[in-house]
């Protein structure tokens, strides 16, 4: 029968939710560079961090600082949701389900689409489409 505690098989650790999430909470700033730095924007780290202070940057287009305000508002709603058990990878969770596999499109060829993309709302700063498959309004 299956251990009901997960642990690391290399270092023998067990999960320690409370480590883990205030690790990821102060890596942040790191996380917001490398999305928004994924997306083309030429944001530096000491920028990111001053913008999530709440100073704006010169020589930066407004939209560029609402896309990493956005990434950093998505980064925040998901420690959120962890927190209060509302998060799972499993699919199991009522307000944020795993997307579906990706499937074979004629349209593209007979490619597959990507099985995970981001949301339009945290990649551009447009509002979420009305088919978020959360439909919670602060999505």
């Amino acid at each position: 029968m299956r251990n009901s505690i997960a642990s690391d098989k290399h270092w023998n650790m067990k999960p320690n939710l409370g480590r883990a999430m205030m690790l990821a909470q102060r890596q942040l700033p790191e996380f917001v560079c490398d999305a928004v730095n994924l997306e083309g924007i030429p944001f530096t780290l000491p920028e990111i961090q001053t913008l999530l202070d709440g100073i704006t940057v010169g020589g930066h287009k407004l939209s560029d600082q609402q896309v990493a305000i956005n990434q950093a508002e998505a980064w925040r709603h998901l420690f959120k949701a962890i927190k209060q058990a509302g998060f799972s990878l499993s699919g199991n969770s009522p307000n944020h389900s795993m997307p579906s596999p990706a499937r074979k499109k004629p349209w593209l060829g007979g490619r597959s689409e990507p099985a995970w993309s981001a949301s339009p709302a945290l990649t551009t700063g447009r509002p979420m489409p009305v088919s978020c498959p959360c439909a919670t309004p602060t999505c």
